[in-house]
């Protein structure tokens, strides 16, 4: 059996930095591990000439400004969503193109929509990893405050449809979370969603966990800090609860842990005392392992927030909103993590202080937590289905 496979990408995987590129990038380890080689062909922003590619031959296009405007203009008279625009390359195309005919691929791994335009009408199977549903993401946006924002909202008039066109033209699409497929099955009405896989995040299980009650009261946020709802928790985070904590605890410390911080980001974290920001963590982990509990307080959002996990891996609590742990179908409030209302700050203070207040509560929910990830969330597990879907593609050629 053919086992080569072309990796479709607008962003190149590597540094693996943030959900989405940790995502791709472990399902590509995967899939080498198991025997297949990855070529991979990527936009990217910056050069990647020193990062090699360790899975199969890569071919990375410089982004250019003005390929970016042009296409999104473009996409702007056309009625697509302007992340397929924005991302039209005729460099990609053209290597894609002469990939395919060139060599023998049983599949390309298309990763997200807007670079689905590249491959469909092709003869070779396409897996689309969307990852999350876009257009739930988009629909949970509270008011817009900024002109990014105001972009997310004009999306949302045609993120939709186009999901649904890039499902139904493709052999296989792949979803982290069944309530993001629930939410694009409810829009295909009666049309079929008998290629919509769900297959979750994994996650890199500490071997040293944090296992005892630390003495201090230091809270962390992780996330990567490009992507708006990460920081839209954030600055929540430090100007409506941190100042309430601190009140009943007047030495807790606040963490931000995230790259791409904005400096809007970074003049909110400097406005309040006793927090901090880091970004340039090689092994988050153990900056993880130094805080007392962390907090997802997400007010949009889609799919499964990879913070939540790797704060249970590490043995640390997590205090979440609805939004970022509702992805995660395994969890139990109360059991795995506290669970506050995001529209109450007062919500997550309580949950904070609960945790702070009760040793016996802090070790059971670390516990809890540590051994859920042990028993179903190790990326090996969580990716063996994407080993069953080639094969079945494969089988029916």
């Amino acid at each position: 059996m053919n086992k080569k496979i072309l990796l479709l990408t607008s962003r190149y995987p590597l540094p693996a930095v943030g959900g989405e590129k940790l995502r791709i990038f472990k399902i590509s380890e995967y899939l080498y591990n198991e025997g297949y080689t990855i070529d991979i062909i990527s936009l990217a922003n910056t050069s990647t000439k020193n990062i090699q590619w360790p899975y199969g031959d890569s071919k990375v296009i410089k982004h250019k400004l003005i390929a970016k405007l042009t296409g999104t203009f473009k996409a702007l008279l056309s009625g697509i969503p302007l992340q397929v625009g924005y991302y039209n390359s005729k460099e990609i195309a053209k290597l894609y193109n002469k990939a395919i005919k060139s060599s023998d691929y049983c599949a390309t791994l298309c990763h997200l929509i807007r670079m689905f335009p590249y491959c469909e009408n092709n003869k070779i199977p396409v897996i689309l990893e969307m990852t999350d549903a876009i257009s739930l993401n988009y629909s949970r946006l509270i008011k817009p405050k900024n002109i990014l924002e105001w972009i997310y909202k004009f999306e949302y008039r045609t993120v939709p449809t186009y999901e649904e066109h890039c499902i139904n033209n493709c052999q296989q699409s792949v979803l982290v979370s069944s309530i993001d497929k629930k939410f694009i099955e409810q829009r295909l009405n009666n049309k079929s969603s008998s290629n919509i896989q769900v297959i979750p995040n994994g996650v890199s299980l500490n071997k040293s966990p944090v296992i005892k009650t630390p003495d201090s009261l230091r809270i962390g946020f992780i996330g990567n800090m490009r992507s708006k709802q990460n920081e839209d928790a954030a600055i929540f985070f430090l100007e409506n609860i941190f100042p309430l904590v601190r009140k009943k605890h007047p030495t807790a410390e606040f963490l931000v842990i995230g790259a791409n911080p904005s400096n809007k980001l970074i003049s909110a974290v400097k406005s309040q005392q006793r927090a901090s920001l880091t970004y340039e963590v090689a092994e988050p982990s153990q900056v993880i392992k130094q805080c007392f509990v962390t907090v997802a307080p997400m007010r949009y959002g889609a799919g499964m927030q990879n913070k939540v996990l790797e704060s249970m891996a590490c043995g640390v609590p997590v205090v979440s909103s609805n939004y970022a742990y509702q992805g995660i179908k395994e969890l139990t409030e109360g059991k795995h993590l506290l669970v506050a209302d995001i529209q109450s700050p007062s919500s997550f203070v309580n949950a904070i202080c609960r945790l702070k207040e009760n040793e016996e509560l802090w070790e059971t929910i670390s516990q809890n937590a540590y051994n859920m990830c042990k028993n179903f969330f190790e990326w090996r597990k969580q990716l063996s289905t994407y080993k069953i879907i080639i094969d079945n593609l494969n089988s029916k050629d």
